[in-house]
């Protein structure tokens, strides 16, 4: 498979091309969960999930892959991560185009209204099925006056988790993102 990104400007070096396959269709259901032995054995020696950056010419390439279905996922600050679904049958070439994306900026505070520095902020998509696989989302690290910026998101709901040493977890849930817009969050 050969990967190609660009965005409006022309060719991105360096996204992120993240390559995730299922070996068991969970469609199956608990038939899903006895594998036979070959694919057992193409689980442990081909990782479901394979990422690569993308080369001075905006390209990535994944060579040798077994025929299946994948979800590819492109990501490069501060564009918004764009993602398509495949089947490989043979040798491929993709080429997806980034938009600019969203933005999350915010302060972590404590209950009594310090800034909090070095609180680790991850993004999750909101309303997920346990056997869902989802899109790769950032994590970032507030600053020393506990301010954090999240680049590059594509429009739709997610949960900020919050964790910092010497603090409870805190969760902020319905954060919506509008395609190309700024939000604001403590």
């Amino acid at each position: 498979l050969s990967v190609k990104v660009l965005n409006d400007q022309g060719i991105v070096a360096d996204a992120r091309v993240v390559l995730h396959g299922q070996v068991v269709d969970p469609a199956l259901g608990d038939e899903a969960m006895s594998m036979s032995r070959e694919e057992l054995l193409l689980h442990l020696l081909n990782s479901p999930m394979q990422w690569r950056m993308t080369d001075a010419d905006g390209e990535s390439n994944f060579p040798r892959l077994p025929f299946m279905e994948y979800r590819v996922y492109v990501d490069k600050e501060p564009w918004a991560q764009q993602s398509c679904k495949l089947t490989i049958d043979g040798d491929r070439q993709l080429t997806l185009m980034l938009e600019k994306g969203a933005t999350i900026e915010g302060v972590v505070r404590s209950s009594s209204g310090s800034d909090i520095e070095g609180a680790l902020i991850r993004l999750e998509l909101s309303d997920v099925q346990w056997n869902q696989v989802t899109r790769p989302l950032p994590m970032v690290t507030s600053d020393i006056d506990g301010r954090f910026l999240v680049q590059g998101l594509a429009a739709g709901t997610v949960e900020l988790q919050v964790e910092a040493q010497g603090f409870r977890r805190n969760t902020l849930r319905g954060v919506t993102i509008e395609a190309q817009g700024n939000s604001s969050v403590e």
